[in-house]
């Protein structure tokens, strides 16, 4: 099965959200196929509005660039992955790793102890898995992910 080559484009928040939308729009018009914003609580709002909002002003598909595993548990992370599925009619990709540059100082600033880059990787796949209990009900559909 081949797939389309598509190209995506990181669109971090830099010079307000009116500016923000009219950069998505741009970048749907440009032909990129996919959007992604980045995991920077220091600096960018949270991903999942902003993505909902990308979805619904372009049709494009949506993503985090990279969703750093060690600033949420990882139940929670599952569950915004699965609603940004649900309202963005499939088009969501998630990007999930153990931060960037500079992650360690943050978790600290937080209270949060820093973790090695290993230990983070295995502990959200396991976390993971065990989201099979967590249900979410849009409408009159149920959801649940294993």
């Amino acid at each position: 099965m081949t797939r389309p080559f598509r190209f995506g484009v990181v669109a971090p928040v830099t010079n307000g959200l009116a500016a923000w939308r009219d950069d998505v729009r741009r970048a749907a018009d440009a032909g990129f196929g996919t959007v992604l914003v980045p995991d920077v609580p220091s600096w960018q709002p949270a991903p999942a509005p902003l993505l909902a909002t990308a979805a619904s002003i372009a049709d494009v598909r949506v993503g985090t660039w990279v969703s750093a595993t060690p600033l949420r548990p990882a139940w929670a992370l599952a569950w915004e992955a699965h609603s940004l599925s649900v309202v963005t009619g499939g088009r969501f990709e998630l990007g999930i790793g153990t931060g960037r540059p500079g992650i360690e100082d943050e978790l600290r600033e937080r209270g949060m102890d820093p973790v090695s880059p290993a230990s983070a990787s295995t502990g959200c796949a396991r976390r993971s898995r065990s989201c099979a209990v967590s249900t979410v009900r849009t409408g009159t559909r149920r959801w649940s992910w294993r």
